[in-house]
């Protein structure tokens, strides 16, 4: 094994395309799904694709659909998807085969790079090998809506082996503060770049206290200072602000580390990257959600197990330089290139979008793929090459396996729904997730124990009421046998979200429906008045209230003459 091994390395065609193989065998299933979760408002609902818009566009608007704009500012990501679309129209093989070209040669760099930092051709080798089949990696790199991490990644991974080259080429800075643009117009995680440079040069000895090193470096970051004005500049100006608004998020169920002081943020967010850790040594049990209850903040700062659980965290790099002195450089410059890369999605600085997401691991875990092939090396020094080689193999193929398997996962909605309430149970939204997908199926019975579940595990998710009103409206209407029991549990659900809280006059008009088959006419034409207040441009809901005013009427006339009849 040895042998093969010691040849495979020196030929660089070979070591190709294994790196091609790695890159796309395991994700080949994948590729003929549909779009799911976030690829429909993205794209499929986002009239943006479908309209006469030019490429200059996609820099002048938010990341979103005007209706769900969160003050994202991702024109490179969004042109991507519009180039693509203006190739092959709305067709999810064509958007996810795109994701995997910029996955197999974001692993390309990804070995340069391994390579520029004088790692080893071996470890370089494993490096970049783990990092294209790692499972963790899935989300970023199968459905649509990944696209911005893969295209950030890439960016980063190409200005940071730039930056390095600039050494000996100095011209070359220019491509770093290119691509520091690129990056940062893929997704807002690029601004990791520069201090990566900056930390490169520390590690590097190249940042001196002489005037000769910082007149000379003084250049490089000049540029790279001017590439975040030219950032800055065109988010404002198609923005009108720098930061992101953060909206359109429900920190309940997204992210309840928001919620908390910043003490308990910080000891959550750290204890948060351990179970990151975990995910990527044993990447057995993964999910597209991990919102509400499956993940939660620690209950307060002096949470032992929480303490207990950060130190352990923090203490790794310097556990492993003890044991590894030769590669204590490497471990610490790995561990802090981790950390500058997580920080902007970790929660630790401020609070993000969401508390956990797989996507959000493409980047940093170039630096885990880098410290694992290292360590795996070393050891190796005190042990028969054939055993290494048998085990990084053993490695690689364990993963390539459950890469491929988690690839079906993503084929549709519903499987990757399924998926998500086994791998994340105590998720109000991967239960609210497969209810939608099973009512697609008229099953409407089990979406609505699916909506059950997530309102038993978070009692105030509204758009799980609605839901499950929406499903038992369909029920009784297919059913006539059951149309009361079903429409009075849809009364109960349209209740709960208004009570909850909505300026919907949807809801006003379902729940105005409810009650007229349920026969209480006067509460219905209540109901449907709240919703033209809302709203008074509904001409169907107008229709709806006149002929209801004429039944109204009509049986307030027949209930008057029956009380006079008698008397004739």
């Amino acid at each position: 094994m040895k042998e093969y091994f010691d040849r495979l390395l020196k030929n660089k065609y070979a070591m190709y395309i294994l790196l091609f193989m790695a890159a796309v065998v395991p994700y080949v299933s994948s590729l003929n799904g549909e779009f799911v979760f976030d690829d429909i408002p993205l794209l499929l609902a986002d009239p943006f694709y479908q309209t006469d818009h030019s490429f200059t566009d996609c820099w002048k608007r938010d990341y979103w659909m005007e209706t769900m704009a969160q003050g994202l500012y991702r024109p490179l990501t969004t042109f991507s998807y519009w180039l693509n679309f203006k190739i092959s129209g709305l067709y999810s093989p064509s958007f996810r085969t795109v994701n995997l070209l910029l996955h197999l040669i974001t692993v390309f760099v990804v070995f340069s790079l391994a390579l520029r930092l004088k790692v080893g051709r071996a470890a370089a080798l494993a490096c970049a090998v783990i990092f294209a089949v790692h499972p963790i990696h899935t989300e970023a790199v199968i459905p649509s809506f990944g696209r911005g991490e893969v295209l950030c990644g890439l960016f980063v991974f190409l200005g940071l082996l730039f930056h390095i080259m600039s050494g000996k080429k100095p011209f070359l800075s220019i491509f770093t503060a290119l691509c520091f643009i690129l990056a940062c117009w893929s997704k807002e995680h690029g601004i990791a770049l520069l201090p990566l440079c900056i930390l490169y040069d520390i590690y590097a000895g190249r940042l001196k206290m002489e005037k000769k090193s910082i007149l000379c470096q003084s250049k490089f970051y000049g540029l790279y200072v001017a590439a975040a004005l030219v950032v800055a500049f065109t988010r404002y100006e198609a923005m009108g602000s720098i930061l992101p608004a953060m909206t359109r998020f429900d920190p309940y169920i997204d992210n309840p580390l928001a919620l908390c002081s910043y003490p308990v943020r910080l000891l959550s967010a750290i204890n948060l990257q351990g179970f990151a850790l975990l995910l990527f040594v044993w990447p057995k049990t993964l999910s597209h959600d991990y919102s509400y209850a499956q993940l939660l903040p620690l209950d307060s700062a002096a949470d032992p197990v929480g303490i207990i659980g950060a130190l352990l965290v923090i203490a790794i790099p310097f556990i492993l330089s003890y044991f590894f002195p030769k590669l204590k450089n490497k471990i610490i410059f790995f561990s802090l290139a981790y950390l500058v890369c997580i920080l902007p999605a970790a929660n630790i600085i401020t609070p993000t979008g969401t508390i956990f997401a797989e996507r959000l691991y493409y980047i940093p875990s170039i630096w885990l793929c880098m410290m694992l092939s290292c360590l795996l090396f070393r050891i190796s020094w005190k042990m028969d090459k054939n055993i290494l080689v048998i085990l990084l193999l053993a490695v690689v193929i364990a993963l390539s396996c459950r890469t491929y398997v988690r690839s079906i996962d993503w084929q549709d909605q519903l499987r990757i729904s399924l998926s998500g309430v086994k791998t994340s149970p105590k998720s109000a939204k991967t239960w609210n997730n497969l209810a939608v997908q099973l009512a697609q199926q008229k099953k409407f019975e089990e979406a609505i124990s699916a909506c059950g579940m997530a309102i038993k595990i978070y009692p105030l998710l509204k758009t799980t009421y609605l839901n499950r009103a929406v499903y038992n409206i369909e029920i009784g209407n297919s059913r006539p046998a059951e149309q009361d029991f079903s429409f009075k549990e849809a009364e109960k659900d349209l209740r709960k979200y208004i009570e909850l809280g909505t300026m919907n006059p949807m809801v006003y008009n379902k729940l105005g429906a409810v009650l007229a088959n349920l026969g209480r006419e006067e509460e219905a034409m209540k109901y449907w008045k709240i919703s033209l207040n809302l709203d008074g441009a509904q001409t169907m809901i107008k229709r709806a209230v006149s002929d209801l005013q004429k039944e109204i009427d009509a049986k307030n006339s027949n209930s008057k003459f029956e009380i006079r009849n008698p008397k004739q």
